[in-house]
């Protein structure tokens, strides 16, 4: 940023509510702005601008489902361009946050509007803004007292130290129960294997179960179940395939590295683990 255009707002007072939770969140956050702000092809706000934006470009849900929806472009596109796990990984680790950054943003403004009817709310408002946008504004003294007191989260710069977690709301306590926070298997549960290789690997194991040799896939028969659809049915209800689009990413990721080759795309002679050959096509 020391190399692009800023302006200075020392004097914004207040702000509305969707920009309080935004600024719970670690946006829009004052005195120092970015002038310009670079937007993809699509019209998209790359998140690295939203810390210095002053103002919401559009309404806090609405910005959210499109960060929601760039890293899942992302990700779907990583899934296809690169080869390592590592790179995959990354891209789903951001669909990832974009979810738990829903869900904050959820519990963030129930809990501003729960407040705000309570009679000794500690939000106050700023009535001289209210009475000139026509849409409730929140004095930034108080929302940012609110959330240090309800969030560990603090909002306004201050010459008393502060906790680092108060300083980055990302790393502050997260009020999400333990039973509804996002919980990473690849990360948490089997650090040995990412949340994608498992997925691959219980195909793999389904398809050996079934007696069938994922190098030389019996081609479908018109009519018949095939076995990609008896390894679909073996999964269903699997907490590994819990997406409707989850097991057909899977099997597309191992057909794209040849992990998975129907017998007609062979091109020499191979066993089978039946002990059967399987031959070219």
């Amino acid at each position: 940023m020391p190399e692009e255009e800023i302006f200075v707002n020392l004097e914004q007072e207040s702000c509305t509510v969707d920009e309080a939770v935004a600024k719970m969140l670690g946006w829009l956050r004052p005195p120092i702005h970015r002038r310009i702000i670079k937007v993809t092809p699509y019209g998209e706000i790359p998140p690295a601008y939203l810390p210095t934006m002053r103002h919401l470009p559009m309404p806090l849900d609405e910005l959210l489902t499109q960060q929601r929806e760039m890293t899942r472009s992302e990700f779907l596109d990583a899934c296809v361009i690169y080869k390592s796990y590592e790179a995959i990984e990354e891209k789903e680790k951001k669909v990832i946050e974009c979810d738990e950054r829903i869900r904050k943003a959820s519990i963030y403004l129930r809990a501003i509007k729960k407040e705000l009817t309570n009679k000794t709310s500690m939000l106050v408002i700023d009535q001289e803004a209210t009475d000139e946008t026509g849409e409730l504004h929140i004095t930034l003294d108080s929302l940012d007292q609110f959330a240090r007191e309800k969030f560990g989260i603090a909002l306004l710069d201050s010459l008393e130290p502060i906790s680092s977690t108060e300083n980055n709301p990302s790393t502050a306590q997260s009020p999400i129960p333990p039973d509804t926070q996002t919980t990473r298997d690849s990360h948490q549960d089997n650090k040995k294997l990412s949340r994608m290789q498992q997925q691959e690997h219980a195909v793999l194991e389904i398809i050996k179960e079934l007696g069938h040799n994922p190098k030389c896939l019996p081609v479908n028969t018109p009519g018949k179940a095939g076995v990609k659809a008896e390894v679909r049915k073996r999964l269903d209800g699997h907490p590994l395939f819990k997406g409707s689009t989850i097991f057909e990413k899977t099997w597309e990721r191992l057909r794209s590295r040849k992990e998975l080759v129907y017998a007609d795309e062979v091109s020499f002679p191979q066993k089978n683990t039946m002990g059967d050959t399987c031959g070219g096509g």
